[in-house]
């Protein structure tokens, strides 16, 4: 009997800390047509302690449904705050927070990567490219497939622009002696080699893009390149100023105060160095 009791109470036990599933309810919200009510089943699951396995994936799965609607309205020109609402960009920037986090608990998990990364690159000049920058092994692969590609489409254009400043942040953050590193130096030497080459690119987005990339590597080497650029850059303006008429070259005076930057830092003592 008393076997039997032990066996009752170890039933219980388990059933009362067995992690929770996703309810019928919310994935009929998670399925619905209306961003407020993904939202809502969203919300709900992320509530859940702790978040289960299957919570998770219903989670990874809707984030990386919604970055394609984003990329859709991006497309159409309306934006998706103009076409789904004002709200639904903080709810998308919700829901990629809770996955991020997601990401950076269980970093073996590739369903969190596809859905961060799979149709984005993201920001690579704000703190979720500086996250980025910490995971280089996982964030690497999904950046080179953005910077290598040369489609003339807006939203890749855009992809490839933000993919350069988060590789630059992966080079920033593997040069830290004090850091784990990820990468082997062989793969950092190659993502400084496609950083660099940006500096030469046709479009002149890239170009731009591609100065803030080298001021975040941090690199003294790279100084020679930013003056070369603030002394050559043909992109030009001819219609600027209050007169409409004045010409200049704005990636260049963009290049020449990068340089100016990086160099009051390296004054200050701020140091990086090539990794060797």
């Amino acid at each position: 009997m008393k076997t039997y009791y032990s066996a009752i109470i170890t039933v219980l036990l388990i059933a009362g800390t067995a992690t929770p599933q996703v309810s019928p309810a919310a994935s009929t919200l998670l399925s619905s047509a209306d961003p407020a009510e993904r939202e809502s089943g969203a919300r709900e699951l992320a509530a859940q302690v702790p978040l289960g396995s299957d919570a998770k994936a219903a989670l990874a799965d809707l984030l990386a449904r919604e970055n394609a609607l984003v990329r859709q309205a991006f497309r159409e020109g309306s934006g998706a705050s103009g076409k789904y609402g004002e709200g639904y960009s903080e709810y998308v920037g919700w829901l990629t927070d809770t996955v991020a986090k997601m990401a950076a608990s269980e970093p073996d998990q590739p369903e969190v990567w596809n859905a961060l990364l799979g149709t984005a690159a993201g920001p690579g000049d704000t703190a979720y490219g500086r996250w980025l920058g910490t995971h280089g092994d996982k964030a690497m692969p999904y950046l080179l497939r953005y910077v290598a590609d040369r489609s003339p489409d807006s939203w890749d254009r855009m992809n490839r622009r933000d993919a350069l400043k988060s590789l630059a942040q992966i080079v920033a953050y593997e040069r830290q002696p004090a850091t784990a590193h990820h990468l082997s130096a062989k793969d950092l030497q190659m993502v400084e080699s496609v950083i660099r080459e940006g500096a030469d690119d046709p479009d002149k987005d890239v170009r731009l893009a591609t100065i803030s990339a080298i001021e975040i590597m941090g690199d003294p080497a790279d100084l020679p390149t930013l003056d070369r650029v603030a002394l050559t850059d043909e992109y030009v303006v001819t219609n600027a100023g209050k007169s409409g008429a004045e010409i200049r070259f704005p990636i260049r005076v963009y290049a020449r105060a990068a340089a100016e930057r990086m160099r009051a830092k390296l004054a200050g003592g701020e140091t990086t160095g090539r990794t060797q």
